[in-house]
């Protein structure tokens, strides 16, 4: 093989191996995030101290326990109790029963948010995000237990959340606290119509994250191997250049991607929307600079390399020597 096809296979091998490696990276952070449920949580459990997403908690959590509770019914019923049959007090009752409404949805509300707020609500968050995380699991497994709607909603349940507040508010205002039932809602934190069709490549993204690896480092090796004498640390910043460089387009389609779902309407706030998919894409920008700066160190280290080799071929003393000889 002539020296010029060896380097031209020794360059593509390269640009093949920092695709490999792209998807290499790709495939083991999805396959990590999507069937780990402990890995996944991990992830999201921090949110719990973000405001963004205790202000869409309090905020979803207030709305469906007054959609269970009829503070207006219950307030004209506390009204007419005080008032009974007496025909002068009736008027104060159109006055009354608005104010004891207000004072019961601001009483919920601030229930609500003092639960939220709480060292409690960490360990009610990370449990539901682990069993929301179970469900999704089972609904993305082919022939899993669970289903998802056409809509593609990924909920998590609220029922525990729920059960704190009725718990805390019964120290507050019993009355009230006793109306509210059990409860089990959801708070749906995506919706992706196309996640009927995500679940058909899974088998797929999980073969990929056990295969890629092993190409890409038989791509990589067979840049260097391949490449003609002398030109090896060339095939191998090469290679490091083209790595870096396919990392650096693949940070760049990360975040147009992110730009273009916030920009969407989603299920939640855009706050929360974007803590949640910044916690996300968190890890998964650390393994991109983690693996450009190796792309970089590798070119670098291959230059320096050849450089020193250079100089010492240029040496006064190297020089000497070859005369000598």
């Amino acid at each position: 093989m002539s020296t010029r096809a060896r380097w031209a296979g020794a360059v593509g091998l390269a640009i093949l191996a920092a695709l490999l490696a792209v998807g290499t990276l790709c495939a083991s952070y999805v396959h990590s995030l999507a069937s780990d449920t402990e890995a996944y949580t991990a992830v999201a459990a921090p949110l719990a101290s973000d405001p963004a997403i205790q202000q869409e908690i309090s905020t979803q959590l207030t709305r469906q326990i007054l959609d269970a509770v009829d503070v207006q019914a219950l307030s004209a019923q506390s009204v007419a109790a005080v008032i009974g049959e007496d025909s002068r007090l009736a008027p104060l009752a159109g006055i009354l029963a608005p104010l004891l409404a207000d004072r019961a949805e601001r009483l919920v509300e601030s229930t609500v948010s003092s639960v939220v707020s709480s060292d409690r609500f960490a360990g009610l968050w990370a449990a539901a995000n682990r069993a929301g995380h179970g469900l999704f699991v089972q609904a993305m497994t082919p022939g899993g237990a669970v289903d998802v709607d056409r809509a593609g909603t990924v909920d998590i349940s609220t029922g525990p959340l729920i059960a704190a507040v009725k718990e805390n508010l019964m120290g507050r205002d019993a009355a009230l606290a006793q109306r509210i039932p059990v409860l089990e809602r959801t708070i749906t934190v995506a919706r992706l119509p196309a996640l009927g069709q995500v679940r058909s490549v899974v088998g797929l993204v999980d073969s990929l994250a056990a295969v890629l690896p092993w190409l890409w480092a038989a791509a990589a090796v067979g840049a260097v191997v391949l490449a003609p004498r002398g030109r090896r640390r060339q095939a191998g910043m090469a290679l490091g250049l083209a790595l870096a460089a396919a990392l650096a387009a693949l940070y760049l389609v990360v975040g147009l991607a992110r730009g273009a779902y916030l920009a969407a309407d989603g299920p939640i706030s855009a706050g929360a929307a974007e803590a949640v998919l910044d916690a996300v894409l968190a890890p998964l920008g650390n393994l991109i600079w983690l693996a450009f700066a190796a792309g970089l160190a590798t070119a670098v280290a291959c230059w320096l390399a050849g450089a020193a080799r250079a100089s010492h071929r240029t040496a006064p003393g190297a020089a000497a020597d070859a005369h000598t000889t």
